[in-house]
């Protein structure tokens, strides 16, 4: 897992906040608790260095993803993007 101050949207700035900008675990290690454990590991180190708040960027495509960080965070913002194909021309 990767910590940033920063994330995808400006709600998350803020002192007390750090925010997971990155996780993966390998499909065969997948629900055998490597990712709690990751994540434990994460609010540990929050905690001793002083962060309250602990945010995470996941996509809604991101299924199996989606699983794991609702079980173990609270949805405070959504957000909606729309990529514009730039090889299109007018």
């Amino acid at each position: 897992m990767r910590i940033q101050p920063e994330a995808e949207t400006f709600v998350s700035e803020h002192r007390d906040v750090m925010n997971i900008t990155g996780a993966y675990v390998l499909e065969s290690e997948r629900k055998a608790g490597t990712g709690t454990m990751l994540l434990g590991a994460v609010k540990e180190w929050l905690l001793q260095n002083g962060y309250t708040l602990c945010g995470v960027d996941f996509e809604s495509i991101n299924i199996t993803g989606g699983r794991f960080w609702n079980k173990h965070f609270v949805p405070y913002a959504y957000s909606m993007v729309r990529r514009i194909d730039e090889r299109i021309s007018i």
